[in-house]
């Protein structure tokens, strides 16, 4: 994954301004040295391999920029097993499915648990950058669908102005993204694809480069779409405003009802007021004829109490007169008895009668004037009893007069009670009257300082609408504008695409059999290897045979030439001699019948050279 960098990424790695580059799946790293010549501030190298890692830390992180990270990045952060093949640029999180297709000779070689981080947490170690200024390239076989899909939930997504990627054309492992989806979504994102800048058409390496025109025509569209909800919002204010406009000049015409009410209320509780001060006057009239009456009644009750007085000195003087008279009587019945007896004295003594007739003229003067003071005292008894009875008709008709005095007065005090009921009633419907016209004004002045506001706001968003849809129709022109060089652009591109693409489906298909033939040659390089390593090792060992055996040949040789000097009689000896050799040979542990036979061999060509 390193030759892809330098080869996509020389003409970025020498700008001036570069923030950071992330390496997920960093491997040995080799080629990292164009990362560390780049001004790059920092460099991020993601290996989960515990031994590459390691290696990278030795190699390229002695750099200060660079940090070396031996874990694994996937959807969340944990363990997992990290399945390693006989291809080590293969090695994956996840079991293999087509991609033992692609490699038939594919074979897992270990395992062990590697930590796992999310991509979340990688971003959250760099530091900030700006827009388009940082490189992430991404080798983590089977993981490149999280990794794309968690780049694009970052809100910084956009900090990476390229990305490469390196992965299957199909789905090489159980639950992996193919390069195909990764691309339409990376492109819908805002990165534009380049063309495959690997020699493996079956895990090519694809580049993505930060398309800011795209990013700014969605940036503009997104904007045109915040200033049109703005000017829907607007005119939908705008109706409500209006609505409100009328609800106020409704409010305005109920507000001059409201007025045409007060005013009656004004006039009713100006009426009103002005029955309250006749009705004030005439309880106040009636306040000073009650206390007139009052004054009367205690004059008529002055007047009634010396007439009582006097009636009950009548009275007394009467029964006093009653009781004279009845002493009088009584004197007069004493004196009829004494004449009657007087009477009878004379009749029994008509001596004594000329005392007794002067006796009796006299008493006759007496009781005459007796009569005479009894009918007097008649008299004032007869003009007592008339001026009683003229007092008591005058009483009568002072309490008659009392008693209609006494109703007058309940009459005038109920009026009173009544004007006064209706006064304080008057009062609180005036009171009542005053507060709402009161708050009928207030209201009034409210709604129109309200619409009066309302007439100031929509005067100012009429004008910011005015604005804003100025600079709405200018945005979508020079947008149109662009959008239709872009598309100018995108067609002439997609022609010369469009021409290249046949050339490039041919060679890809040429390079794809090459490349699956190349790896089954070495395979096969592989499978001979391991066989020629094992002759080598065979041969070794029949070296040191033949090394240990090449004394015994020599001194067997040295023998037989010198059985060719010996006499016929002797040779017995000799040959059996020479047959205990080869046994002894045979015999050896851990030697191969080849050494043997070459061993024989070179004895029969000595024991031809000897014949």
């Amino acid at each position: 994954m390193v030759d892809p960098i330098v080869a996509v990424l020389s003409d970025h790695l020498e700008q001036e301004d570069i923030g950071s580059i992330v390496v997920i799946g960093a491997g040995p790293g080799e080629g990292i040295s164009a990362c560390l010549a780049s001004t790059a501030r920092n460099i991020v190298l993601i290996e989960p391999h515990p031994d590459l890692a390691a290696r990278l830390r030795d190699g390229p992180g002695t750099d200060p920029r660079v940090q070396v990270h031996a874990v694994a990045v996937a959807a969340q952060e944990g363990q997992a097993p990290l399945r390693v093949f006989n291809l080590q640029p293969l090695s994956s999180l996840r079991a293999p499915r087509d991609l033992r297709q692609l490699y038939p000779g594919l074979r897992q070689i270990e395992e062990f648990s590697v930590k796992t981080v999310p991509l979340r947490q990688v971003l959250d170690g760099l530091p900030a950058g700006k827009t388009g200024c940082d490189l992430l390239v991404i080798d983590a076989p089977g993981e490149e669908g999280v990794i794309v899909s968690a780049l694009l939930e970052a809100p910084e997504r956009t900090r990476f102005g390229t990305i490469l990627i390196r992965g299957g054309q199909s789905e090489h492992y159980e639950g992996s993204t193919p390069l195909g989806p990764l691309a339409e979504t990376l492109k819908q994102a805002g990165f534009r694809p380049g063309l495959p800048i690997d020699d493996d058409p079956d895990r090519p390496c694809l580049s993505f480069r930060l398309d800011r025109l795209t990013l700014e025509n969605t940036a503009l569209q997104t904007r045109i779409g915040v200033l049109e909800a703005e000017l829907k919002q607007a005119h939908a204010t705008d109706r409500t405003r209006q609505s409100a406009l009328e609800a106020l000049r409704t409010s305005g015409q109920d507000a001059d009802r409201m007025q045409g009410r007060i005013d009656a209320l004004a006039q009713k509780a100006a009426t009103l007021e002005a029955s309250l001060e006749q009705s004030w006057l005439a309880a106040q009239e009636a306040e000073a004829v009650t206390v007139d009456l009052h004054a009367r009644l205690e004059n008529r009750q002055t007047i009634l109490r010396d007439t009582e007085a006097a009636r009950d000195q009548a009275l007394a003087d009467l029964a006093r007169q009653e009781a004279e008279t009845e002493t009088l009587q009584q004197q007069a019945a004493t004196r009829e008895d004494e004449l009657q007896a007087a009477q009878a004295e004379a009749k029994a003594a008509q001596a004594e009668l000329g005392e007794v007739q002067t006796v009796n003229t006299s008493l006759r003067d007496e009781a005459e004037a007796m009569r005479r003071q009894i009918s007097e005292n008649a008299t004032g008894q007869a003009k007592t009893a008339a001026a009683l009875a003229d007092h008591e008709r005058k009483i009568g008709a002072l309490e008659a007069e009392l008693k209609a005095s006494a109703a007058q007065v309940h009459d005038l005090t109920t009026q009173l009670q009544s004007a006064r009921t209706d006064c304080q009633a008057l009062k609180a419907e005036r009171d009542t009257a005053q507060g709402q016209t009161r708050a009928a004004q207030q209201g009034t002045k409210a709604a129109q300082e309200d619409r009066d506001r309302l007439a100031r706001q929509l005067t100012e968003t009429s004008t910011k609408l005015t604005g804003i849809t100025g600079q709405m129709e200018a945005a979508k022109t020079r947008h149109e504008a662009d959008l239709t060089a872009a598309r100018d652009r995108i067609q002439a591109i997609e022609k010369d695409l469009a021409a290249s693409t046949t050339t490039t489906e041919q060679a890809r298909r040429d390079l794809a059999l090459a490349m699956r033939m190349q790896s089954m040659a070495q395979s096969d390089l592989r499978h001979l290897q391991d066989r020629y390593a094992q002759l080598q090792e065979v041969k070794q060992q029949q070296e040191a045979l033949l090394r240990k055996l090449t004394p015994r040949l020599q001194e067997a040789a040295q023998y037989l030439h010198g059985l060719g000097s010996l006499p016929p009689k002797d040779s017995t000896a000799p040959h059996a001699t020479l047959a205990e050799a080869p046994s002894e040979t045979a015999a050896a542990p851990g030697k191969s019948d080849r050494p043997a036979k070459a061993g024989r061999k070179s004895k029969a060509s000595r024991r031809g050279k000897a014949g």
